[in-house]
């Protein structure tokens, strides 16, 4: 609604209280997992009942019946018989739920970032697993990376991983930091890429931070906003061609996926032994995606 169809609060106000009963009745037929999926699969296109049947997993009664408690609340109207379609008030409230909801998140998120700037430390919101998906012998992670703050560490030689370690174990060895990998996580990455005509490149060790890390003005400091990510994880040998062969899978994977494609953000290796020997180092490829 694009005009406020109530004259003042005091109007709106007793309208509300005068339509309890018909609110909360609609609010309880939407407070439901099943018949909310239902409306969302309507969106936009007519389903049969057989399509709703194998999209919700319900069975024949029970999808019936949220059919006919939808029709009835006229959320959901029926087309011919055996096929179903989103109302204009059920098109209309979940438009207005998707808005709210989506302003709420956007809130949450602008709050959390005012109250780091104010308390001058980095929130650790902790990485959410949205999903872990198996095909043959491959096992991909999918994970939301939380924003981090970071101590950065690069080195460009014809070997920048063995130069940029040693600044990182100079460093974090005083702190104790690399006997807890989880919790002071050692990220990896080229920067830049090798190339044929040339000995050097650069690698660049992220190190994530928390509040209680003593600082240094020689350090160089960083904060990465984070994002989606495929993950596989592999030993870091053998290389073939200069490249970790998990690689070559995960990026395969991603091409060939149906859901996500190859994100903008920074491609990461996780060391999670990073005080292991290179023969025994086990790695987390972080290839960066987004939903399609």
């Amino acid at each position: 609604m694009t005009e406020q169809p109530f004259e003042s609060r005091t109007a709106k106000k007793k309208f509300l209280l005068e339509s309890i009963d018909d609110i909360t009745n609609l609010l309880k037929t939407i407070d439901n997992p099943n018949r909310f999926e239902i409306l969302v699969l309507l969106m936009y296109e007519t389903k049969s009942f057989k399509d709703l049947l194998e999209k919700t997993k319900l069975q024949k009664s029970a999808l019936s019946n949220h059919l006919n408690i939808l029709i009835e609340q006229k959320l959901v109207s029926k087309v011919v018989r055996g096929l179903y379609q989103l109302s204009f008030d059920g098109d209309e409230i979940l438009d207005l739920l998707a808005n709210i909801y989506l302003s709420r998140t956007v809130r949450e998120q602008e709050r959390l970032l005012q109250i780091q700037k104010l308390i001058g430390k980095y929130t650790i919101l902790g990485d959410e697993t949205v999903n872990i998906i198996k095909e043959g012998d491959l096992e991909v992670k999918i994970i939301r990376l939380a924003p981090m703050k970071i101590a950065s560490f690069r080195a460009i030689s014809a070997s920048p991983e063995e130069d940029a370690w040693k600044l990182v174990r100079k460093w974090a060895d005083q702190l104790k930091l690399l006997d807890n990998p989880e919790k002071w996580s050692v990220f990896g990455f080229n920067n830049p890429d090798p190339s044929s005509d040339k000995k050097e490149y650069g690698y660049e060790f992220w190190v994530r931070i928390t509040p209680e890390v003593e600082l240094d003005d020689n350090l160089s400091i960083q904060e990465f906003p984070g994002g989606l990510y495929a993950i596989t994880t592999t030993r870091l040998f053998p290389i073939e061609d200069g490249m970790i062969p998990a690689w070559k899978r995960i990026v395969e994977w991603v091409k060939n996926s149906k859901e996500y494609d190859f994100g903008s953000h920074q491609c990461l290796e996780k060391h999670l032994n990073p005080k292991a020997t290179p023969e025994n180092l086990i790695l987390e490829l972080y290839c960066p995606i987004k939903e399609k």
